[in-house]
């Protein structure tokens, strides 16, 4: 079982097209947006609207199998996944910054598995702490799951200018 996803194609400001394929003969697809489902299909298209912040990327993960959750490998992210508590009405994920506790997403109950990508993290070997609350329809909070996540990722390439010259038929790279 392989997704093969093929080049994009803009068709708004701000929404993609994307085809893909499957290795298996009659696939139904998961759909994930930023970690978050968005539809079951065994169609091999969709257009996505995809705000982003700039700097930032958009994750579109599409899946072939009901069974396998999805994954991302995205270098200065994480996934965070759960499975529903049953009388969640709603979930509240933080992440520590600086002394406090800062909300950086609210989902709707209503699914059975969970997954959300948290914000860009920053540095090469650094500690973060974020944790996920079930609130339920009364407004009862459950104990929060903290989940603590030592980003180590490669650091991001140097910024380099290009300099050709005509008359060595040399390039030339410095640091920009």
């Amino acid at each position: 079982m392989a997704v093969t996803i093929q080049t994009p194609v803009q068709v708004g400001p701000n929404t993609w097209r994307l085809f893909w394929t499957s290795s298996l003969s009659t696939p139904t697809y998961q759909i994930f947006g930023d970690g978050q489902y968005v539809a079951t299909t065994t169609g091999e298209h969709r257009d996505f609207p995809l705000n982003v912040v700039d700097g930032e990327s958009a994750l579109v993960e599409i899946l072939d199998s009901a069974t396998v959750p999805a994954t991302t490998a995205m270098g200065a992210r994480a996934t965070i996944s759960w499975d529903d508590v049953a009388t969640a009405a709603r979930y509240r994920v933080e992440q520590f910054v600086g002394a406090a506790w800062v909300v950086v997403k609210e989902l709707i109950a209503d699914q059975t598995r969970y997954h959300f990508i948290t914000p860009t993290l920053a540095g090469t070997a650094t500690a973060h702490q974020f944790r996920v609350t079930a609130i339920g329809v009364n407004g009862n909070e459950a104990t929060a799951a903290t989940i603590n996540i030592l980003s180590t990722r490669h650091p991001d390439p140097p910024t380099v200018a290009y300099a050709y010259s005509d008359a060595t038929k040399k390039v030339t790279l410095t640091a920009a």
